[in-house]
């Protein structure tokens, strides 16, 4: 039988603080979003040693630039060094850098007019309030052995910080490991200098310690997954690699560090690149496994083990239809999906009326109106309506696909087998919206 412990990601086992493997793997654009972040803060960096305004203004406004791209990259990674920035900005008010103080307020403020169109495009009239309730919950970060201390009557609230708050500490042993060890000795070298930190110290630890408190107390709400806590570590992250590169590489007196503490960095570095080998390789290879019966299916998967063949044959249609159909093109699956239709997010490249059951509205737009839409997709694909007309000429769709897991493709007399494919496979069919005549394939 199928193994039944073996997790997809090494980052599944507890509330995900996504590494930088991962998010390459899984979430790119929030590494786009951070590399941004740090080009803007790189050049407000260097903009008080210049002269004048208009030296401010040299560094300032492409920094405002690099800014406002990461919003629309990533808008979770960006809050997070926003509220970083308006830290930082604080604190040069405090040690009176008057000049960098003025080189981040043009960049704050030339930025938020330049993204104003993309958040207009999230709240304007077309797109309708997003209906996934409110965008942020106060938490205290999830922790999966939190789920063995007994509830003892405790409310959702008390539980929280009764349980979670005290087990904080080790979550974040058990998830940093090794860059936990780093940050210990980091501020153990910092405390035992004496001296006051410096302007680039002072800008590591306020970054990390935003990160870190965002990414705690706060969890993003829109949808199930908590993408706030999951990407805006990657701002803590990034100076937590740079403290152990320098580490590594000998920058810590000798006698700061025990032996058995290197010893035990050591360990933790193993563990850790041991877990990126893990996620590297279980990202290959478990469809396959879960194909030969020995991981179970996730629920996006087919569950008679022919995922390959499944995904092979959809990739090869959604290709076909891109060549088929204009870039302005909308091709229609099944909204009833499990998670998400992947394969044709991966290979599409078009547009689709109802990405799911909810229109995906709670990004944005009206609910009342994806109802409709998805009745109509529903007696499609269900097989009681008569066939792909009443659908094309409601709805501004291009191609429809039908795959063999849809009910309607069980019945023979349905419009599946009774209409002309322009595409077919023993796993996926399309079929045109039009009266147009295309080749068949």
């Amino acid at each position: 039988g199928a193994i039944p412990f073996v997790l997809p990601s090494v980052e599944w086992w507890n509330e995900h603080v996504d590494w930088f493997l991962y998010s390459t793997l899984w979430a790119p654009h929030a590494l786009s979003s951070l590399l941004a972040c740090l080009t803007g803060f790189l050049l407000l960096w260097k903009a008080p040693s210049t002269t004048g305004w208009r030296g401010l203004l040299r560094y300032s406004m492409p920094a405002a630039a690099a800014l406002a791209s990461s919003v629309g990259a990533s808008i979770y990674v960006s809050l997070v060094f926003a509220a970083f920035l308006a830290v930082w900005t604080a604190v040069t008010i405090g040690r009176k850098w008057y000049r960098e103080t003025g080189a981040l307020l043009i960049a704050g403020s030339i930025s938020l007019v330049l993204v104003q169109p993309y958040l207009w495009s999230l709240r304007g009239p077309a797109a309708g309030p997003a209906s996934g309730g409110p965008s942020f919950e106060f938490t205290v970060r999830a922790f999966s052995l939190a789920a063995l201390v007994p509830n003892w009557g405790l409310s959702p609230a008390w539980r929280l910080m009764l349980v979670n708050l005290p087990l904080v500490p080790l979550n974040y042993l058990l998830e940093f490991g090794f860059f936990f060890l780093v940050v210990a000795i980091q501020w153990r070298s910092y405390h035992r200098g004496g001296q006051p930190l410096d302007r680039g110290q002072l800008a590591c630890v306020c970054m990390v310690g935003t990160s870190f408190a965002i990414c705690t107390f706060l969890r993003s709400s829109v949808i199930g997954c908590n993408d706030l806590g999951w990407r805006g570590f990657l701002v803590a992250q990034f100076v937590l690699l740079l403290w152990a590169a320098n580490l590594l590489a000998g920058g810590f007196p000798a006698d700061l560090i025990s032996a058995s503490e290197r010893r035990l960095l050591g360990l933790f570095l193993i563990l850790g690149a041991a877990g990126a080998v893990y996620d590297l390789t279980l990202t290959r290879v478990y469809p396959m496994l879960a194909d030969r019966g020995v991981v179970p299916p996730l629920d996006w998967m087919a569950p008679d083990r022919q995922f390959g063949k499944r995904t092979y044959a959809a990739r090869a249609a959604y290709e076909w239809a891109h060549g088929a159909t204009p870039e302005t093109g909308t091709i229609q699956f099944n909204p009833k999906v499990a998670f998400q239709e992947t394969t044709a997010m991966l290979y599409a490249d078009r547009r689709a009326v109802a990405a799911d059951t909810a229109c995906n509205t709670t990004f944005g737009g009206d609910p009342k109106l994806c109802a409709p839409i998805v009745a109509r997709l529903s007696e499609l694909y269900t097989g009681s309506s008569g066939g792909t007309e009443s659908a094309c000429s409601n709805l501004p769709i291009d191609l429809v696909v039908a795959k063999d897991t849809d009910a309607v493709w069980n019945d023979r007399r349905s419009w599946v087998w009774q209409e002309s494919a322009v595409f077919r496979s023993d796993y996926i069919r399309l079929f045109r919206c039009s009266k147009e005549r295309v080749p068949m394939h």
